[in-house]
């Protein structure tokens, strides 16, 4: 078990040593001139909480700060764009305990990097400040409008200005689809509601093209590899004591289904697995006993115990795995989580045991053997273990160590018996 541990820290100290030193948050893109032509390039990416003000762009070993007013836009390909637009908007704060007493008419106009949330005949732009979160909508290439929000307090209560609810009722009358759509216009909130409802607009011109960053994606895929399973504690039952089981090997696998949160390059991702495996081990040991009155009346017994388990087991897993350098096309990660292994019932620890004893009692001998089995230890068909691993990711392959905690798999309280478990798995992502 300790050098089960020792491999665990090596492995993590590997994997950090990796993260530390991997390559800068350089990823290829692309920005867009003021005249329309679209440059390749390297873009510093940050995955921005907010809006950027400015980007770092490398083209030719040169590096450019690019603002809004000198772009027409940027992307970095397979995770967001940006377009680049002089936009009015209201100051008027959301939340927070400094609400004005009346919607504030209060506006800035500025050139800003809008986040592309959905891109179609109606595309949705997200401006998300320090203060608070805007949207913007825009049709083909009119103007681009903001979807206006405020929030006032009148006598400690809250009052909402939700114009972007008539705005949206505006877009979906020229559709000719307000009827059907009306009650959940008026009833979304601002937030994902939004994106929701330009879909819908979109999906009538049959050009949805929402944007990675705004749904979170979900992946597909297989593993296989093989597990070590570790009994660490000893059996002590009717015919043994202290006795070991030896470590099995078993082949194991299954289907796992993956949820990519949005932030930071999706590095952070949310598991659900179903696996089978299986383990059949065996243990050896010899017992003594050896009890001398006097010379002419005494015995010894030894006993020998040959052990066995066996049991196939369901294994359902939810975890969480975090991507250490999200931007290199090698990654590392961590993961932890918890499994629920469920085996066969009426499994037991069996005890094939053989007896001989030999001796004197009153100057005759006795020599004589038994033979039996023995369910020496119940196993519990339901076991619980946290479980932590470490791996390597490259496109749609992965490979990871997985280290189980030791469960308590006896299902007598009175006797402890653990099962351990760690092993070594290949991943394909089948669907991206």
């Amino acid at each position: 078990m300790t050098h089960i541990k020792r491999s665990i820290a090596l492995s993590v100290l590997i994997l950090l040593s990796q993260a530390m030193h991997a390559g800068s948050r350089l990823l290829p893109g692309y920005f867009i001139t003021n005249s329309g032509d679209s440059v390749h390039c390297t873009i510093d990416f940050e995955d921005w909480y907010r809006n950027p003000e400015a980007i770092q762009v490398e083209v030719n070993n040169e590096k450019r700060i690019l603002k809004a007013s000198d772009i027409k836009g940027f992307g970095v390909y397979g995770y967001t764009d940006y377009k680049a637009a002089t936009v009015t908007y209201h100051t008027n704060p959301i939340n927070g305990t400094e609400l004005p007493a009346r919607f504030s008419d209060s506006t800035v106009t500025k050139a800003i990097f809008l986040k592309v949330l959905i891109k179609g005949t109606y595309s949705l732009y997200e401006l998300n400040l320090t203060v608070r979160k805007y949207y913007f909508v825009q049709k083909n290439e009119e103007e681009i409008s903001e979807l206006l929000y405020r929030v006032s307090v009148v006598l400690g209560e809250i009052k909402e200005d939700k114009q972007y609810a008539n705005t949206l009722a505006g877009l979906f009358m020229q559709e000719d689809m307000l009827d059907r759509y009306k009650g959940k216009i008026y009833g979304a909130s601002y937030n994902s509601d939004i994106i929701s409802l330009i879909n819908i607009l979109n999906r009538k011109h049959g050009d949805v093209k929402t944007n990675k960053t705004v749904s979170p994606q979900w992946q597909v895929g297989v593993f296989a590899g093989g597990m070590r399973h570790l009994f660490p504690t000893y059996v002590n039952g009717y015919n043994t004591s202290y006795a070991k089981l030896n470590p099995s090997n078993s082949v194991s696998g299954g289907v796992t289904l993956l949820y990519l949160t949005t932030g930071h390059l999706n590095a952070l991702k949310i598991g659900l697995s179903i696996g089978y495996d299986s383990y059949s081990s065996t243990g050896f040991k010899v017992d003594s006993v050896y009890d001398k009155s006097d010379p002419n009346d005494w015995y010894a017994t030894t006993r020998t115990s040959n052990l066995s388990v066996a049991n196939k087991m369901i294994i359902p897993s939810l975890y969480a795995t975090y991507t250490l350098n999200p931007g290199d096309k090698v990654k590392f990660y961590l993961k932890a989580g918890v499994s629920w292994a469920i085996g066969k019932t009426n499994t037991f620890v069996v005890n094939n045991y053989t007896t001989v004893t030999k001796g004197f009692n009153s100057g005759n001998v006795i020599n004589y053997s038994t033979h039996g089995t023995e369910q020496e230890v119940p196993i519990a068909n339901e076991l619980l273990s946290p479980n932590f691993g470490a791996g390597i990711e490259m496109d749609r392959h992965k490979l990871e160590f997985s280290y189980y905690y030791p469960m308590d798999a006896g299902a007598n309280s009175a006797q402890v018996f653990k099962i351990g478990m760690a092993g070594v798995f290949y991943y394909f992502t089948i669907l991206k």
